[in-house]
């Protein structure tokens, strides 16, 4: 994927030089199957959260601090949480020693050391508001050798209070701890992002309609289409709504591309739709280098100034979303500094990363990634609880029904991933909308080159868009 710009030298030329007013009809097939399942998208689209979010999408989330001292002075131990409902996040603060096994979940603390080597760890618990109703449980199991000693205390602003502790405990033990203490004390709260669930897909508006004649192409879409006719990207959008897919995140590569006239054609034509267009701010220049950070800043200022009104926008907290490619390919520190520069310059966007990096967090809005690693849903929306400088961030699963890439010129490795007759695209899905996301987005709509695409295909039909949509429809809907 790192060569993908080098496709516009296959495609560009063709782009540029085409001029539709209406493009090609639909085929009949296509506007049955809109129709079809257009009601569908009527649903009530709501999420959840401790207090109405505000009109741009942050509310609060209350919780409480409870904090868990642990010391093994044996050899393995493990501190359960009998009750992990109750826990909405967990944070590590501190841990002295050298273990062979340290793990720290919602559930469960679990530390291995050799005997004589002593441990501890500190840990801090957001619990919901609810887990002070009833006495907290906990189940310590541990080897033969030696003791274990837990400390636990409730956190309210600056102030530690111990509640409960189990010292020298040379055996397994359950115990309890009440914390109805904390009945008079008004809980933290942390700012959370609380948007209506919603389907998205990335777009590449790089398309006209000789590049279908491309041999690069092992498939191509029901109906052939330009990027830059309005009428053609109008029938994608309803497509897409009919699966719940209500944004296009678009590859942009800069002011007064074609890829910023298309944009700017998009925002007109979604805007009458309820359909929203963000940014995918293409951050490699000849296929491999990273733009100077001025041309970054330069860029984020224009596309704010240009667009930051147009009611298709893709917004959260009013600010317009944008997600860098190849996030990491810049240094944090850098990223740090384009975000002051275009603050300093009276603008702001929603910044969010597109790699595993939670340290990215600190700088960025949220994260997009691939929606089988699990366990980033929880750590992404509520990064803010227990943080040092709390903020809102997005979790944003990424779905793809395959890539295959074996024919793109000059791909070296290349990357074949099969589609598994829609199998792959749906374990992807499953694994998406239960792990509490903000959005979800299908990577991609229309990377023909790659073979990652979900719109109506010669080959697949609407497979791949139903498939979408059974899923996110109902997801939308809770």
């Amino acid at each position: 994927m790192k060569t993908r710009i080098a496709l516009l030298a296959l495609i560009g030329a063709a782009l540029v030089g085409y001029i539709g007013s209406g493009g090609l009809a639909p085929a009949k097939g296509a506007v049955d199957h809109i129709q079809k399942v257009t009601a569908a998208t009527t649903a009530s689209r709501s999420a959840a959260c401790g207090s109405a979010p505000n009109s741009t999408g942050i509310c609060t989330l209350p919780y409480y601090r409870m904090r868990v001292e642990y010391l093994d002075q044996g050899d393995w131990t493990n501190l359960t949480v009998a009750n992990p409902a109750k826990v909405i996040k967990v944070r590590e603060l501190s841990m002295v020693g050298k273990p062979i096994v340290h793990i720290v979940t919602n559930q469960q603390i679990s530390l291995n050391t050799q005997y004589g080597n002593d441990l501890k760890v500190v840990v801090d618990y957001a619990l919901k508001p609810a887990a002070i109703n009833s006495p907290f449980k906990f189940e310590i199991t541990k080897g033969v050798a030696g003791t274990v000693t837990a400390r636990i205390s409730i956190v309210v602003g600056n102030k530690v209070t111990l509640v409960k502790q189990v010292k020298k405990q040379p055996t397994d033990l359950n115990f309890t701890v009440n914390l109805s203490s904390l009945k008079h004390v008004a809980p933290d709260k942390a700012p959370i992002v609380d948007v209506p669930r919603m389907g998205m897909a990335l777009y590449y508006p790089w398309y006209a309609l000789d590049s279908w004649k491309s041999t690069v192409l092992i498939d191509n879409p029901i109906t052939p289409y330009a990027s830059n006719n309005p009428a053609d990207v109008r029938r994608q959008m309803r497509q897409a709504k009919s699966a719940g897919i209500d944004s296009f995140v678009v590859s942009w590569a800069g002011p007064g591309t074609q890829s910023d006239k298309n944009f700017a054609m998009m925002l007109d034509q979604a805007k009458s739709l309820g359909f929203k267009v963000g940014i995918f701010l293409e951050i490699l220049e000849n296929n491999s280098q990273v733009r100077p950070a001025s041309q970054l800043i330069s860029w984020l200022n224009y596309l704010t100034s240009k667009y930051q009104n147009s009611p298709a926008l893709l917004k959260v907290d009013g600010r317009l979303f944008v997600v860098p490619y190849l996030t990491d390919y810049i240094p944090l520190s850098t990223w740090k500094a384009i975000r002051a520069a275009v603050r300093k310059d009276g603008h702001d966007v929603w910044l969010v990363e597109d790699r595993q990096d939670l340290n990215y967090l600190s700088v960025f809005d949220g994260m997009w990634f691939d929606a089988t690693f699990s366990s980033l849903g929880p750590e992404v929306r509520y990064w803010s609880l227990l943080a040092d400088h709390p903020a809102a961030k997005m979790w944003i699963p990424t779905v793809n029904p395959g890539v295959d890439d074996r024919r793109v010129p000059g791909r070296n490795p290349t990357t074949y991933i099969p589609r598994e007759n829609g199998k792959r695209l749906r374990r992807m899905l499953a694994a998406a909308v239960t792990d509490d996301p903000n959005w979800i987005v299908a990577h991609t709509w229309n990377e023909w080159y790659e073979n990652t695409y979900i719109e109506p295909s010669v080959n697949f039909g609407y497979k791949y868009l139903d498939i979408m949509g059974q899923y996110l429809l109902p997801w939308m809907k809770k």
